[in-house]
């Protein structure tokens, strides 16, 4: 099972969008996780992580404090990593954010679409696929 992966260039344009939807969000992301969303020192948390197959995707990101994503969600105390990953996802799945989701849709779906071309050519670094030319006979 392959995970979503975008490549750098693009998760740097994803994670600038999801900081950016954190800031206008303000008000239901201080509700849902308790702080207002950090202007400095910001880290991108994948709510799904990397290691159980959590997707690059907007609603699967989420911006945090260089504290609260290391010391909260990555802390040794399972009470309150457990609290904080249940406010991520109160958060993402807030009315606000799902229609701030529909207003960027567009720019959301540009970014995704790379993710297909650079699996692509990955595979063919990988694997070394050979390019099928429209002249040649299979």
């Amino acid at each position: 099972m392959a995970r979503f992966q975008l490549s750098k260039t693009e998760f740097k344009k994803l994670c600038d969008l999801v900081k950016q939807r954190d800031i206008d969000l303000a008000e239901t992301y201080c509700e849902c996780l308790g702080e207002y969303p950090p202007r400095q020192n910001i880290e991108v948390h994948h709510h799904i992580h990397v290691g159980n197959f959590g997707a690059d995707k907007e609603d699967n990101l989420v911006s945090l404090s260089y504290t609260t994503h290391r010391f909260k969600l990555h802390g040794l105390n399972a009470d309150i990593k457990k609290h904080m990953e249940r406010n991520v996802e109160k958060y993402l799945h807030s009315k606000e954010v799902k229609t701030w989701r529909e207003t960027h849709r567009e720019e959301l779906e540009a970014i995704y679409k790379t993710e297909e071309e650079y699996r692509l050519k990955t595979l063919q670094k990988k694997h070394k696929v050979k390019k099928k030319y429209p002249w040649a006979k299979y």
